[in-house]
C-alpha cells in the first residue's frame, strides 16, 4: 500500500496537480480520522462529492478502505452495521436487501495505515517548509494558537492581485512634476519609508496634492487589481480564516478577510473603538481595519499625518494594550522593511511586552536576531527564489500554506 500511489492515482481521476490531491486526501482523512463516515458527512466538510466518490473509490482500490452497511431496521431505533448486503438482520431475520423493512446507508472507515501516512508525509512536507533553527519557536506558537490574534499586512493580499505598499506608490510617480523629484521619490521607496514618500508626492504633484486625491487614486487601484475569484490554492486568506482567531487586525485598505470569512463579516475600523470591546467578548471574529478600509474613505490612514495622528491617541494605545495583556499577536504578511511601521512597532507593541510571533521568508540569522530584539519570536519558512515574481508568490503562498495549517490540527 502505497501513499504516493494513491494520490498519483487520485490527481489522475481528478485531473488536478498532485500537490492539490494531497490537500484533498488530507483533508478527508484529517475530517473523519477512525470514526465512521458517510458521504454525506464529508460533503457536509465543503467537499464536493463528486471528489469524494473517486477518492473513496480510490482508498478501496489501495485497501485503505473498509465499506460496511448501516441498517435501521423497523423493529428497533437502533442502528447496525453490517459486511456484505448478503447478509441477514439479526432483528427481523429478513435479508438486508429487503428495503421495505430496512434503511440502508454505506459507512466508511479509514484504516489506520492511511491516517499515519498522511501524517508522517505533513510532518515532512512541514521540516521542509520551515527554515532550520526555528521549530522550537512554531511549536511555541502551535502551544498559543487559540490565543492568537492575526494581524496582517499587504503581503497576503498579493496572491489576490493587489500591489504591495511600495508598488502601489510607484504607480503613482508619473504624477509626481520634474525627473529629480521622481529620483528622489524612488529613493524614498527603496529606503522603505512610505509615508515620506506620500508627503513628498503631496508636495510635488497638482494631481495628487490632496490626501481625497490620493485616497481615491488607492481605492480605484484596488477595485481594479482585485480578484476575489483567485484559487485558494493560490493564497492563505483561508488558511488564515481557518485558524479561528477570537478576532483579526488588519492594515490593508482591501477587503479580502471579509469577502472569504462566514459570520460577521462587517469590517470594522476605529471609529467603533468605544464599543469595540463588547464586540470582541460576543465572540464574532471580527475584522478590524487598523487604517482603514476602502468602503470608508474618510477611515483611511494614507499619510504622514494620519499617522500620527492615530498613534498619538491613547485610546489606540489603550485599546492595544488590552489586546496584548491577554492575546499573542501574529504578523504575517509584514516585511518590516517600512520604517515607520518599525517606529510604531517600537513605541505601541514592543513597550507593551509578551510574546508576539511573526511569519517571514528566508530569514537569515541576523535578521533574525533583529527581530528578537524588536520583541518578536521569529518563525522563518523556505521559500525556494525565482527570478519570475509569479513563481515566487507561488512559492511563499505553498510554504506559507503548509505552516498555517499545521498550527490547527
Amino acid at each position: 500500500m502505497s501513499l504516493d500511489t494513491l494520490i498519483n492515482n487520485v490527481s489522475k481521476k481528478l485531473i488536478m496537480s498532485e500537490d492539490k490531491s494531497f490537500d484533498l486526501v488530507k483533508k478527508v482523512t484529517e475530517s473523519v480520522n477512525k470514526d465512521t463516515f458517510t458521504v454525506s458527512s464529508l460533503e457536509s466538510k465543503g467537499i464536493n462529492k463528486d471528489e469524494i466518490l473517486k477518492i473513496l473509490e480510490t482508498f478501496k482500490e489501495e485497501e485503505f478502505l473498509t465499506h460496511q452497511y448501516q441498517c435501521f431496521c423497523k423493529n428497533v431505533n437502533e442502528p447496525e452495521i453490517y459486511e456484505s448486503m448478503q447478509e441477514t438482520c439479526e432483528f427481523c431475520e429478513q435479508p438486508l436487501k429487503n428495503r421495505f423493512v430496512h434503511e440502508i446507508s454505506d459507512v466508511y472507515s479509514l484504516k489506520e495505515d492511511i491516517i499515519k501516512l498522511v501524517r508522517e508525509k505533513e510532518k515532512l512536507i512541514l521540516e521542509t517548509s520551515l527554515s532550520e533553527g526555528f521549530i522550537t519557536i512554531y511549536e511555541e506558537l502551535k502551544g498559543k494558537i487559540h490565543n492568537v490574534v492575526p494581524f496582517l499586512g499587504a503581503g497576503i493580499s498579493i496572491p489576490l492581485g493587489l500591489d504591495s505598499w511600495g508598488q502601489l506608490l510607484a504607480e503613482m510617480k508619473n504624477e509626481i512634476l520634474g525627473d529629480q523629484n521622481k529620483g528622489r521619490f524612488d529613493r524614498y521607496l527603496e529606503k522603505g519609508n512610505y509615508l515620506r514618500a506620500l508627503t513628498f508626492l503631496k508636495t510635488n504633484s497638482f494631481v495628487l496634492s490632496e490626501d481625497k486625491a490620493i485616497k481615491d487614486r488607492i481605492i480605484q487601484r484596488i477595485k481594479t487589481k482585485y480578484n476575489k475569484n483567485t484559487d485558494e490554492h493560490l493564497h492563505n486568506i483561508k488558511d488564515i480564516i481557518n485558524l479561528n482567531a477570537p478576532f483579526y487586525i488588519t492594515t490593508n485598505y482591501d477587503l479580502a478577510l471579509t469577502d472569504f470569512k462566514n459570520g460577521d463579516v462587517y469590517p470594522y475600523t476605529l471609529r467603533q473603538i468605544d464599543n469595540l470591546q463588547d464586540l470582541l467578548n460576543d465572540g464574532k471574529q471580527i475584522v478590524l481595519h487598523l487604517h482603514g478600509h476602502i468602503k470608508d474613505k474618510d477611515s483611511m490612514i494614507v499619510t504622514e499625518e494620519d499617522y500620527n495622528e492615530l498613534y498619538n491617541k491613547p485610546n489606540i494605545k489603550s485599546f492595544l494594550s488590552g489586546i496584548m495583556g491577554s492575546k499573542h499577536l501574529l504578523f504575517i504578511g509584514f516585511s518590516f522593511k517600512d520604517e515607520y511601521f518599525n517606529n510604531i512597532f517600537e513605541d505601541v507593541f514592543k513597550n507593551i511586552g509578551g510574546n508576539n510571533y511573526i511569519i517571514m521568508p528566508n530569514l537569515y540569522i541576523e535578521d533574525a536576531q533583529d527581530l528578537m530584539q524588536k520583541g518578536l519570536r521569529p518563525i522563518s519558512i523556505n521559500v525556494p527564489l525565482s527570478e519570475n515574481d509569479e513563481e515566487y508568490k507561488r512559492n511563499y503562498v505553498n510554504a506559507l500554506k503548509v505552516v498555517l495549517n499545521n498550527l490547527i490540527e
